[in-house]
């Protein structure tokens, strides 16, 4: 991960049929735009502030080149095309303190689809699970046009994740969501690694979060088909489950001692902190 700053000229103005977008829309519309389109990592919050005349806003991306114009959509185009040439300038600040290195979607065999609610990294790690950067994949949202069911999935999971860990509002239902093959947060999921596995040509599997110590866990069954999905040795230190048929991954129910087991390396820093 590496953060970078986007300044735009105050004066940065957008005339369209019914209105004008000043220095701020324009911002505002290029980051939902960058977000959606997997070049820059949604925050929620990206800090902004004026210097030198100009609109400036700090954000995430996923690796140095993730903002260069050949990763750019239709939309982004449209709106740079309409600014003059010197009203927008990109500059990478530099890579995130024990930031994760990425991996080449060509080296990896299979994909897996997974996230949590202590970071900003891609929600797509190769099978050696290390992260993916999202605009490297090909678009998954319907319109074919950028990754925005991806970006709603990783939201969603993210939220179901940060209500379980509160332990106050909600909690049982975001379990449900994260541990229940059938949830509608599951089910997106499934949907979005259905896409990519037709359109990289290889397995993408869905991580499957299983919190409650069960009293038989090494008979579980796959949820899905029912069958032995049990693994000889945990992949990753993390899983414990694989089924190769549903394209599903799962772990033992986590103990209050080891529940951060299963929070990817990237969260020591911020336990850390």
């Amino acid at each position: 991960m590496y953060t970078a700053k986007l300044s735009l000229k105050l004066c940065a103005k957008i005339d369209y049929d019914n209105h004008q977008d000043n220095a701020d829309d324009i911002l505002y519309g290029l980051i939902v735009a960058f977000v959606q389109n997997g070049q820059i990592a949604d925050c929620r919050t990206h800090p902004n502030f004026i210097e030198n005349d100009c609109l400036c806003v700090i954000v995430n991306i996923f690796n140095n080149d993730s903002l260069d114009e050949r990763h750019h959509n239709i939309s982004i185009k449209k709106t740079l095309s309409k600014l003059n040439p010197n009203d927008l300038k990109i500059e990478i600040l530099g890579e995130e303190f024990e930031s994760l290195d990425i991996a080449k979607l060509n080296e990896t065999n299979a994909l897996i689809l997974t996230t949590h609610c202590y970071t900003n990294e891609s929600p797509i790690r190769s099978f050696e699970f290390q992260p993916i950067p999202i605009h490297y994949l090909p678009k998954t949202n319907q319109d074919n046009e950028n990754y925005y069911n991806l970006i709603c999935w990783q939201k969603d999971f993210q939220d179901c994740d940060s209500l379980q860990m509160r332990c106050v509002v909600g909690e049982q239902w975001a379990l449900t969501q994260m541990s229940d093959v059938n949830s509608e947060l599951s089910k997106q999921g499934l949907e979005i690694c259905q896409i990519l596995k037709e359109k990289l040509g290889k397995p993408v599997y869905y991580d499957l979060y299983q919190y409650y110590i069960l009293s038989d866990e090494k008979n579980r069954k796959c949820p899905k088909c029912g069958g032995e999905w049990l693994l000889k040795e945990p992949l990753h230190d993390r899983y414990d489950f694989k089924c190769d048929k549903c394209y599903l991954l799962s772990n033992f129910g986590v103990s209050e001692m080891e529940w951060w087991r299963y929070i990817p390396t990237e969260y020591d820093l911020c336990h850390k902190l």
